[in-house]
């Protein structure tokens, strides 16, 4: 068996910033590695960038060049669709030239983004249908997660899942949701969580945690930054704690709303936004300085940071929203909390203010992960359900 990784055009692998497919993808080649299995990398390059591959070694790189003024740009919604649009045709015209021969091995192809597939499904289309090899898709977009209908941006989407030999998802709602609207043979959906990488993520030894409770995640309505600050401003200020948030700002509007809210309510000295913080060491700094995260997101697949912060010995406290779309497994639900708002203060007065209650939490989920949740594991998981569809055919 060999599996071909598709970078998604939006950053070089290994991601130098808050890129969670990207992290999906580096993870999943580690992984693959570690269980013995051939991999390939196919990524993103621009003619002026050094490529990443001298920090990348556990695999064989292709790169598509794609033209520097697309990268020199300020990105913004046209831009972004145009590179994307351009590195997913070269992405078809690569895989035509690579597998124009009859192959001896088993490759799955891996997609992770509606356009790299669709771009490069029209070019190599004849190429990815014959002998051995095998399309793969992960539906890694949470508007999935509550809709039963198709959402307009997911066109593309729709016809990867259509077209594509199997599909991962990482959540059972989002299959049973993908099964209502597409209507394809629920035998090539196969179900993988994410994983963490326990190198990166892991408790630092260090002084006492401090008086502070975070939020990882893109700034906009659907990660709901604002009801968390709403919800927990008496304990902020009771406490004298900090609620720190942190990712990309992708809607201006809401982050005014939320500067406008935190001025309203003498919240300046109380709630910090500290912008993009870089994957790895940093992030886990932050998450292992910190008593706790905290999340209203009203949709999710399956949140990399919440992983991390239970490798990283912070504990998760997440709203009943998440019920909605993410169906953790028992052994992920029985170790993080989920709770309403109605109780979310006296919860969060438990974690921040019982020594005891507070290790025994983070022990208990740092222990699920590095059971269940590595990469390696999450690999070899991938491996097995590849192998069992084979049977299928």
């Amino acid at each position: 068996m060999k599996i071909v990784e598709i970078g998604t055009g939006y950053t070089q692998i290994p991601a130098k910033i808050g890129a969670a497919t990207e992290i999906v993808i580096e993870n999943l080649l580690n992984g693959l590695n570690n269980n013995g299995i051939e991999h390939t990398l196919i990524d993103i390059s621009y003619s002026n960038q050094v490529k990443n591959s001298d920090k990348f070694e556990l695999s064989l790189t292709h790169y598509v060049n794609v033209p520097n003024w697309l990268n020199k740009i300020k990105d913004n919604g046209i831009i972004h669709i145009i590179r994307r649009i351009w590195y997913s045709i070269g992405v078809g015209l690569l895989l035509r030239k690579l597998y124009r021969n009859k192959l001896q091995t088993e490759t799955y192809i891996h997609f992770h983004n509606q356009f790299n597939f669709f771009f490069a499904y029209l070019i190599a289309g004849r190429r990815l249908r014959k002998g051995k090899i095998r399309t793969i898709y992960t539906v890694h977009s949470p508007d999935w997660s509550n809709s039963k209908k198709i959402p307009k941006k997911l066109f593309f989407e729709k016809i990867a899942i259509l077209k594509a030999d199997v599909i991962i998802s990482l959540t059972n709602i989002i299959k049973d949701r993908i099964k209502e609207s597409v209507k394809i043979n629920s035998c090539k959906i196969i179900v993988i969580n994410n994983g963490v990488d326990l190198n990166k993520y892991h408790p630092i030894i260090q002084g006492d945690k401090q008086k502070q409770i975070i939020n990882i995640g893109s700034v906009c309505k659907r990660k709901n930054q604002l009801e968390t600050i709403v919800n927990i401003k008496e304990f902020l200020l009771k406490e004298n704690y900090k609620f720190v948030f942190a990712g990309k700002i992708i809607d201006h509007k809401y982050f005014n709303e939320i500067v406008s809210y935190i001025h309203s309510q003498s919240l300046s000295e109380h709630v910090k936004y500290i912008g993009e913080v870089k994957p790895g060491s940093e992030l886990n700094k932050l998450y292992n300085k910190s008593m706790l995260y905290i999340s209203h997101s009203k949709q999710e697949a399956l949140s990399l940071v919440v992983l991390e912060c239970m490798a990283a010995n912070t504990p998760v406290v997440l709203s009943e929203n998440f019920e909605t779309f993410v169906d953790f497994d028992s052994k992920i639900r029985n170790a993080v909390k989920i709770i309403s708002n109605h109780n979310l203060i006296n919860e969060i007065n438990n974690l921040c203010n019982n020594v005891s209650y507070h290790k025994q939490y983070a022990l208990k989920q740092m222990e699920v992960i590095q059971e269940f949740y590595t990469w390696d594991n999450i690999a070899k998981l991938m491996i097995k359900k590849l192998a069992q569809f084979k049977q299928t055919l």
